[in-house]
């Protein structure tokens, strides 16, 4: 629908183009922080360096269950927005933190592999929502290129579908941005839109709406670490050799239907539309959780034979 409303754009009346951005831009904001309180907790959920942290599961922690190989979950930039899922997975599970300090998308997956070799398994799952796609498929490679099989799960994911709702938001503007956080009066916007630089722009915001230092320093960061991640995105690049794992995709009813993301993969990815209207109904749906459970391949440590890509889920 998207590539639709694009093409024919020159067809529509001038007066209604103005509508149709704002609510393409509400469309791809929807994916960030919802509130400035989201957006520091997101802020405070990051570590120094990228790692995997155990979450609260239906299932025993893993030091109690080793028997059984974990999950691995790599979060949207929403935080807590899995928790209802992870919290019904009948597995160890363990969910990415995001550094504050970071050179791109693959430094973060690359850490992200590092941490994972304390696990000392043959098999890896690995379930991404929304913006975690794009850094999953990179992390599944590391794996794959250390000898390792990998099966992915991409929930309303891919990398080439992250790329571009980064890029628009961040082609609606700096103060798009600013004012999803920091709610001006309609002439303190227009002086903002008269400011030529992010940092500028953000500072205006700032002291036009805060009075306490510490408070606007702690939202400062967030815009600001929040603003790079969308940066990075834009930039990323998958691994040239494609994933030869098993791929399974998610799909709510309002997700955009992108399947140039196959191109990454060997083997055709199993692509899947639930009922559900959106990410959110869909994550919170006790069905969906089932629905991931019954897809967690189990590695047999004691047979004979290793397992191949096209032998689980």
């Amino acid at each position: 629908a998207n590539a639709i409303l694009i093409s024919n754009m020159h067809l529509i009346p001038q007066k209604y183009l103005s509508q149709i951005f704002i609510i393409e831009s509400n469309n791809h904001l929807e994916r960030l922080p919802n509130d400035i309180t989201e957006l520091v907790a997101l802020q405070k959920k990051l570590v120094l360096k990228a790692c995997f942290v155990e979450t609260v599961t239906k299932c025993a922690p893993h030091k109690y269950n080793r028997e059984v190989d974990p999950i691995f979950v790599i979060p949207s930039l929403k935080p807590n927005k899995m928790n209802n899922l992870t919290s019904r997975l009948f597995y160890s599970t363990f969910e990415a933190r995001l550094p504050c300090e970071f050179d791109d998308i693959d430094s973060i997956a690359k850490d992200l592999f590092e941490d994972m070799k304390r696990f000392k398994f043959n098999l890896f799952t690995i379930i991404a929502n929304d913006w975690g796609g794009a850094l999953a498929f990179n992390l599944a490679k590391y794996l794959e290129n250390d000898g390792k099989l990998v099966l992915l799960v991409l929930l309303n994911s891919s990398p080439n579908s992250v790329q571009n709702w980064a890029s628009a938001v961040l082609q609606f503007g700096d103060d798009n941005l600013i004012n999803k956080y920091i709610k001006l009066p309609f002439k303190m916007r227009q002086k903002m839109s008269q400011i030529p630089h992010w940092d500028e722009k953000l500072d205006f915001a700032l002291l036009s709406t805060f009075e306490e230092v510490d408070e606007r320093n702690e939202i400062r960061k967030a815009l600001n670490i929040l603003r790079r991640y969308l940066s990075s995105t834009v930039k990323y690049n998958a691994f040239k050799e494609v994933f030869n794992g098993k791929c399974i995709v998610y799909r709510t009813k309002d997700s955009a239907q992108d399947d140039y993301f196959k191109q990454f993969c060997k083997l055709s990815p199993i692509i899947n539309t639930t009922d559900s209207r959106d990410n959110r109904e869909m994550l919170d749906d006790p069905e969906f959780a089932k629905k991931i459970n019954e897809l967690i391949p189990f590695e047999y440590k004691t047979a004979a034979h290793g397992l191949k890509s096209d032998s689980f889920a």
